[in-house]
């Protein structure tokens, strides 16, 4: 495995490293492609461990880091809905059909799974931790870069997470957790600041959460970043970089399920 500063600007392998590694551009994508940028990134962080100077590593998916998801995870961990039983999640967008756009080219990464996907993705695992089984579908552009996604993942509790992802048609953009007492409904757009309501069984609100903020939202995962920084740390807890491999892991099986790959696969 090539080390960082063995890797050119112009590599296919330097890539998806510059978006993660401390020092280097951040592109804000939530993941990178395939399995040599999955372990690219693996090494940064066992090289990281070694020298705490070269700073945290983090991965860019800001949603984990928002006011109303921190709050969600708090209530989910007092015990407020009971076990929790199920999520669904959806991120769809109307984008452009263009061919030559970037979510639809191959060839610059496109499509809906790893630009639209990871968040629900990201959400499930957060809240569920690693599935015990993965099924996946997909819908195909003329380019060959997926435009629906929909996955099911099952866990070893009996819990199940949907996901429904797609960049030609808008969707509600809500998400949901149900568990044995109650349920968490979260508003449009649940994977920006937003507000979110706490149900019992007999549909009473319990709790009413407003996140919104006139941003995106992205100064939270900046926050944290100043907080790793300036306490010396080289991970957080919200998103570890080992959990950022493994939904990647989770990417690429769900990737080899619909039949996706990338120009220069083996």
């Amino acid at each position: 495995m090539p080390l960082l500063e063995e890797l050119s600007a112009d590599s296919d392998e330097a890539a998806p490293l510059f978006d993660c590694a401390p020092g280097f551009p951040d592109a804000l994508a939530p993941c990178f492609v395939g399995y040599v940028g999955d372990e690219c990134c693996h090494s940064v962080v066992k090289e990281q461990e070694l020298n705490t100077a070269q700073g945290p590593l983090q991965s860019g998916t800001p949603s984990r880091f928002l006011p109303h998801m921190r709050r969600i995870r708090e209530t989910i961990a007092n015990g407020t809905i009971g076990e929790v039983r199920s999520i669904t999640a959806d991120h769809r967008q109307k984008l452009p059909d263009d061919p030559m756009h970037r979510l639809n080219a191959l060839e610059l990464g496109g499509g809906a799974l790893l630009d639209l996907g990871i968040y629900p993705i990201s959400f499930a695992w957060d809240i569920f931790g690693k599935p015990q089984s993965i099924k996946a579908t997909a819908a195909f552009r003329a380019t060959g870069a997926d435009v629906q996604v929909a996955t099911l993942f099952h866990y070893e509790s009996g819990a199940i997470a949907t996901t429904l992802s797609s960049s030609d048609s808008v969707g509600p953009n809500r998400a949901s957790v149900v568990g044995t007492k109650g349920r968490i409904e979260i508003d449009r757009v649940w994977y920006s600041p937003t507000t979110f309501r706490v149900y019992d069984n007999e549909d009473n609100v319990l709790e009413t959460f407003d996140g919104s903020v006139a941003a995106r939202g992205m100064q939270f995962q900046a926050e944290e970043a100043e907080r790793l920084i300036t306490s010396g740390l080289i991970a957080g807890e919200i998103m570890p970089p080992s959990q950022s491999v493994d939904i990647m892991a989770t990417l690429d099986e769900v990737r080899s399920q619909i039949g996706l790959r990338y120009l220069g696969e083996r």
